[in-house]
Formats: structure tokens, sequence, C-alpha cells
């Protein structure tokens, strides 16, 4: 009898002698599927093959057709050599073992041979354990990591090396899980280490959006994202992917990025997307359908978000909105200089600026990147002093200005709003501080630079209202 395996379509011959009137199951050799035969009803019947296949399950799960149970006979349809290789194999094992037992008998090595035996089978108890040791020996004559380093196995389990003995190694993974991989298992799997070469640690975020958006600006938009975030490689610049187009309408898109500190990884993931919703939100980038029901002016909607705003009230964010002016810089150019007089702040809409600073003459280190929804000047603005810094557009950067003609009758009219902004302009100048001084630390005494930024807040205000 010819049957056919109705999952991998393999056809081969069975015994019509094993077939019985209740069906016979048997175990497909290719596929290992179960299928149940019956025996012919006719002539007819002989060309074309009777079997019923079991149902179909993945892989991963173990057919419980392929357990059978006492009362169900099994018929494996491997041919006859692939079925009695296991059994020849013992038998010829079996063979050996009296053939040296005789052997050793008729020359009188029976003591050797007993001894020989002892070891075999003492190895092979002990076979799982030793194999281990022999690896970790292996691992110990050319260590691929040391213990504290960051590995990965196989592209599946990453962790630090928190122990390594000589059966097994223990990694911890970043939900602080422990896993312990046998050194057998660990010295044939591909292991990376991370934390010899901390320049190539590279991520990517998958995003889809609406096939009408144009992709030089959501590429656009994605770097925006990235650019700012601290922790990204000086060296490696991020850059994007158009992966193709959906059936449902979206366009796929990859972010891809370095970090020069792996152990950053969860931290920048989570300021990432973070960030891109927020650009995306604000470019009405679909998915992402802003609510018609809100004003679609954004000038005023990004006062909201901006902490020094916080202390005035909706009428003093609606009139600086309405007033403030808007413009646009294209990638290297400069914002304004180090040393420059001004009397404003810039609020970025869209796009990425550098600050940097001047160390030496002709010499400026770029000490951060500010993305949309940050700002900077706010120093000449309230002050009056000068620039302290290089802003440089990285990109295509749009910008909104609000000057000291903005926000004067603002101040005059709300005093107190001086000393709120004086408590955020002493933390953000702390923060500045501390990045230029990173290497010479300087206490900084909180309490008086509060004051003394209060009262040159007042002082230029008062210049300027007497000006009038």
């Amino acid at each position: 009898m010819r049957i056919e395996c109705q999952a991998c379509n393999t056809r081969f011959k069975l015994d019509d002698e094993l077939v019985k009137k209740d069906g016979t199951k048997v175990r497909c050799s290719k596929c290992k599927e179960v299928i149940t035969v019956y025996p012919q009803t006719g002539k007819d019947n002989a060309s074309s093959p009777v079997s019923k296949s079991s149902e179909s399950k993945p892989n991963f799960i173990n057919h419980e057709a392929q357990v059978p149970t006492q009362d169900t006979d099994v018929v494996d349809s491997k041919d006859g050599s692939q079925q009695s290789s296991p059994r020849l194999l013992i038998l010829l094992a079996i063979l050996g073992i009296v053939a040296s037992g005789g052997i050793a008998f008729y020359f009188h090595y029976l003591h050797i041979y007993a001894v020989v035996m002892i070891s075999c089978c003492f190895c092979a108890f002990l076979w799982p354990e030793l194999k281990n040791i022999f690896a970790s020996i292996w691992l110990k004559f050319d260590p691929p990591f040391q213990q504290g380093e960051l590995i990965g196995v196989e592209n599946q389990i990453q962790g630090y090396v928190i122990q390594s003995n000589y059966f097994m190694t223990k990694l911890r993974t970043d939900s602080s899980a422990i896993v312990s991989i046998p050194n057998y298992t660990l010295i044939h799997s591909r292991i990376v280490n991370y934390s010899i070469h901390p320049e190539s640690f590279s991520l990517s975020c998958n995003v889809q959006v609406d096939i009408q958006n144009s992709p030089e600006r959501v590429r656009k938009i994605l770097l925006d994202a990235a650019l700012p975030v601290k922790g990204m490689s000086s060296t490696l610049e991020p850059y994007t992917k158009l992966n193709g187009f959906s059936g449902n309408g979206l366009s796929d898109y990859t972010l891809y990025f370095y970090l020069d500190d792996y152990e950053q990884k969860l931290n920048t993931l989570e300021e990432i997307w973070n960030r891109i919703w927020i650009l995306f939100k604000r470019a009405g980038i679909l998915p992402y359908t802003p609510d018609q029901s809100e004003d679609d002016d954004s000038s005023e909607s990004i006062l909201d978000e901006i902490d020094i705003f916080k202390p005035f009230t909706d009428y003093a964010k609606s009139y600086m909105s309405k007033n403030m002016n808007r413009c646009q810089v294209a990638p290297g150019s400069f914002v304004f200089n180090q040393g420059d007089e001004g009397n404003s702040l810039f609020i970025i809409e869209e796009g990425v600026v550098g600050v940097q600073v001047e160390i030496t003459p002709g010499k400026c280190i770029e000490v951060a990147r500010l993305g949309a929804g940050s700002f900077f000047g706010e120093m000449a603005l309230l002050t009056g002093e000068a620039r302290t810094a290089n802003i440089v557009a990285i990109s295509d950067t749009i910008l909104f200005e609000i000057t000291r003609e903005h926000i004067a009758p603002l101040i005059d009219e709300q005093p107190q709003i001086s000393k709120a902004l004086s408590e955020l302009l002493v933390q953000r100048k702390i923060a500045t501080e501390a990045e230029k001084n990173k290497y010479r630390a300087e206490k900084i005494n909180r309490n008086a630079l509060k004051k003394q930024i209060m009262e040159q807040i007042d002082s230029y205000f008062k210049e300027y209202k007497k000006s009038l």
C-alpha cells in the first residue's frame, strides 16, 4: 500500500498486513506528522492512498500523537535501514565489549579490562558534567569575556557576567534576572562582547506613518528626535531608512543610532520614543492625528510646554504667542555667536541646534544639542547679558523669537513673575556652569546667585522703562 502524508506530500510504502481495521497510526519520516491509515476497500482505490492526517500544530509544541499510549501502536514510516541503525550500533557495541573481554581473558588481562570498563562507565555517567568542565578549561585558555563585562549570546540573551565557574556562567540581564548558561553550550554559541567596542552599540526604532507624508519630512523629524538625546555617539551620526510601503496605506521607516554607553539603552530608547511622539503630533503626521477641536496655532501651544513660561498667565502666553517672531535657519548657520549683545529668547519649534562654547580663542566645543520644544537665550532676554555660547543650526530649524519688548509689559503688570523666573534661571545656569567646568568643578552659591539674577532682572527692566 502507498501512503501519502497530507502535511508534506511525502509518499512511502506500508505493508498491508500492518493496517488494522479500526485504523493504524503511522509517523511520517520527513515531517514527523502522525497520520491514521485505514485498509483499502476495493481495487479502485488501490492507486489512491487512504489516510487521515492528524491536526497539525506548530513545531515547538509537542504533538500529542507523537507520544503513543499503551493501547495504540504507531508504525514509523522510516525505511528498514534508518529504523535499525540505532539497534545496529548497540549490537556492535555489545559485540565489541564481548570480543575485548574474550581477548582480555585469553591473555590474562582481566584486571586491566575491568579497570578500563569501570572507568568508561564512570565517565559515561558523569559525561554531562565533564563536558562542562572541559569547556570551562577551554574558556580559561582563550577567554572571550571577563567578569563584569556585558555580553550577548546568539543575539538572544544579553547581560553582565556576574559569575563563571567550572560548570556554568551566570549573567544578569537588564531586567535583573539571573540566567545560567552551561559552559558547554557557551563555547558552541556566538558571543558578542559589548564592553570591548563600546562605539559599536547600535539601536533602532521602527515607525509607520501615513503614506501621504513626505519621506523627506518624516526622515527629518526622526533625526530631530534623535540628535539632541544625551548619550549618542559623538563619531557616528544617526540615519534613517525607508523600508517600503504596506498594503494598508502606511510607510515603514527605521531610525538607526549609536550609543557611547550601552547601559543607557533603555533610558535612551524611552526618550527617543517620547520625542518621536511629540514631534509627530506637533507636525500632524498620521497616524498621530491632531485633535481638530484644538487651536491650530502651534506658537501658543508650544509655550505651554516650556517651564520658563509656566509662571505666566494664559492671557500673558496668548499675548506673547501673537507677537513673537517666527524665523527659519538653514543647517550650518549661526543663530548668534558667543559674546554678542542680545535681548531676545528663542524657542525651537522644529529642528535641532548645537550649543558651542569657546574654550580658547578660536577653539569651540559642543556641550549640548537642543531639539524641538527647547529654548535658549533666556539670560539675554531677562538680564541683558551677552550671549554665553554659539548657537548653530544642525538641521533645518524653525524658531520663535520673544524680545524684551514682548515681555516687558507683562513683568511690569506682574512683578511676582521675576521671582519665579529667577528660580528657573538659577537651575539653568548651574547646569550650564557644571557643563563648562566639568574638569574644574566650582561650587556655586545658589542663594547668592538667585539674589543676583533677581537684581539683574529688576534693574534691566527698570532701565528699559526709564528709556521709554
